[in-house]
């Protein structure tokens, strides 16, 4: 009985193990810049939300003009910001990387507000597929004698002369995350320094879950995904499905979307703090469970200070310079799997031993009660055989 209740519970045993897979999901990288937009473009384009001070051109920050200048930034992202141009006037870009070779194909330019300034900045994206009908990349592992293999890497600059608002210096911020789910690089990533060469070496971690009426209680995205290419491929993307439709009065933008990937879905400043669907939200999200895989990308970072590859003269635009390497340093991936502590046929087996032996006391007890009753029936001839004998005796004596 304690078994078939501790059965009903369905637990799960959590086993780690260590495997080299022959293919290997590449993260997806994405970087920031926290500097929204390219003053000297803005400045050029709106002068009258402009002022000179201090003989550099800076934007107003005072009352209605302020105002005026989050609503033309709002017109610039949902209007003038291009996804598919090879040079971004009105923000930053990514051209190449340190080879030489164009990344503009093979970036996504995605928009992530920040939470502060109440604005969105623009970002880049490498293999990112939150709503993409297509898989993940992948790399076969044949790490080279260095020993490591490269995933990703980039060369770029920073404008700091560019910076949009006097109180915000321009950063780079880099995150690396699972395809699917969405980050915010400016609240989880790592800031970059100019200068300085960054390498970063990822490992993945993968865990698997137990769909109901396991506790894990997951559900399979991917396979979800693959018969209907519309569905959510991760739980944060599912809840912040559930975060946008909580807020669908918020007509042409995306609120609560943590990367928008198209600009006209950019929402007006004032927007985030005029609405409250907090039940409608959790209603909605109490479908949103774990994915029953989950990538878990861990990585550590290693600075120096870039090499004098450029002459003394141009000393002020190599501490601009950034360069990036995204590294696989291990074919290692460690893997934590939830499988079921007792299995249907541990349950039978529980069942049968459990009916094998209340049968074989059972036939005990019957032979014992078979051999008691023909005792008794024994016993009982032998007393009617004395007791005709004794009649016949007495017979013959008259």
């Amino acid at each position: 009985m304690i078994f078939c209740i501790l059965y009903t519970t369905y637990p799960s045993t959590i086993t780690i193990a260590t495997i080299y897979p022959r293919i290997f999901t590449k993260p997806a990288i994405t970087l920031c810049n926290s500097n929204p937009i390219n003053r000297s473009k803005f400045c050029e384009e709106h002068s009258h939300l402009c002022e000179e001070r201090f003989n550099t051109t800076e934007i107003s920050n005072t009352g209605k003009e302020y105002q005026a200048v989050l609503s033309t930034m709002h017109q610039i992202y949902t209007h003038k910001i291009k996804l598919d141009s090879k040079s971004n006037p009105w923000s930053w870009s990514i051209s190449n990387d340190v080879s030489g070779r164009p990344l503009l194909k093979t970036m996504k330019t995605t928009f992530v507000r920040d939470e502060l300034q109440d604005f969105y900045v623009t970002c880049y994206s490498s293999n990112l597929h939150l709503q993409s009908d297509t898989d993940p990349e992948t790399m076969a592992l044949e790490l080279k004698p260095e020993g490591y293999m490269d995933i990703f890497n980039l060369s770029l600059q920073v404008e700091e002369d560019e910076a949009f608002f006097p109180w915000v210096s321009p950063q780079v911020f880099l995150a690396i995350h699972s395809p699917f789910v969405p980050i915010n690089p400016l609240d989880e990533g790592h800031i970059l320094k100019g200068g300085h060469v960054t390498y970063i070496y990822v490992q993945l971690e993968m865990e698997h879950l137990l769909p109901h009426p396991y506790q894990t209680n997951c559900t399979n995205y991917d396979s979800l995904w693959r018969k209907n290419k519309r569905e959510p491929r991760s739980l944060e993307m599912c809840r912040e499905w559930c975060r946008a439709y909580a807020h669908n009065e918020v007509k042409d933008c995306d609120y609560g979307r943590t990367m928008i990937e198209i600009p006209r879905k950019v929402c007006k400043p004032g927007h985030f703090y005029t609405i409250n669907k907090k039940q409608q939200f959790q209603n909605c999200s109490r479908d949103c469970r774990s994915n029953c895989t989950k990538l878990k990308y861990k990585y550590t970072v290693t600075e120096k200070k870039l090499k004098r590859y450029l002459i003394e003269s141009n000393r002020r635009e190599e501490m601009k310079t950034i360069r990036i390497f995204v590294r696989l340093k291990t074919p290692e991936v460690t893997v934590m799997s939830h499988t079921p502590s007792y299995d249907i046929e541990e349950m039978f087996s529980y069942i049968g031993g459990l009916l094998g032996c209340w049968l074989g006391i059972s036939v005990w007890a019957f032979a014992g009660m078979v051999e008691s009753f023909f005792r008794r029936i024994i016993q009982l001839i032998r007393k009617l055989k004395r007791k005709s004998k004794r009649s016949r005796s007495i017979k013959q004596s008259f």
